[in-house]
């Protein structure tokens, strides 16, 4: 009987090591694909685990309000792409950003964009007035990644903005995709201590 206590207890502790080292392997991957703004870093669309957002809208940046349903230009590939428009601060009540909801959090968020015209420069936003990235665009579309697997930086929704700061422009982005980070659970907890372990 002692026996078969033992090996039940091994047999778990097992599954719980498998499971965790799974996990944390997973979790090691996607911080390990990007730092910051890095473009052409990963396949992202080859990712099973990379999911369109299931909302995205054009709000007012002056006051929230809903102006346009948008996420069609982000999935329907018809060479149609989102023409971001600038936004000044302080807002006017024409300005606009795109806001992206997903179902969890995300570990990893992909934009595919560029500068529609004249130099405009991008901002990305989380909850908490959290800024999670910055900067200027190619002439050419290109993929940037952004790791948000922080606790600070992961949300389930994001906002885009362009920023205008004397010269304006247009941003066209054409497709967002966001790695969500897992439903909690014994595999996430495990994962959790074993990745502060390797």
């Amino acid at each position: 009987m002692k026996y078969r206590t033992n090996f039940i207890v091994v047999g778990m502790v097992f599954l719980i090591v498998i499971f965790g080292a799974a996990q944390a392997l997973k979790d090691y991957h996607f911080e390990t694909v990007t730092g910051n703004a890095i473009a052409g870093e990963i396949e992202i669309e080859s990712l099973n685990e990379a999911e369109e957002p299931m909302v995205a809208v054009l709000l007012s940046t002056e006051d929230k309000r809903f102006k346009e349903d948008v996420i069609s230009l982000l999935s329907e590939k018809d060479g149609i792409s989102l023409e971001l428009k600038e936004t000044r601060i302080p807002a006017h009540s024409d300005d606009s950003y795109l806001f992206v909801e997903w179902k969890n959090k995300l570990n990893l968020l992909s934009l595919y964009m560029k500068k529609g015209e004249g130099s405009p420069h991008f901002e990305i936003w989380g909850p908490g007035n959290t800024k999670i990235a910055s900067g200027e665009l190619t002439d050419e579309y290109k993929w940037y990644h952004f790791k948000v697997s922080s606790e600070k930086m992961s949300s389930e929704s994001y906002a885009i903005f362009n920023i205008y700061i004397g010269d304006g422009g247009v941003i066209e982005i054409d497709k967002v995709l966001g790695v969500q980070k897992e439903d909690s659970g014994l595999s996430r907890l495990t994962g959790m201590m074993i990745g502060r372990i390797i």
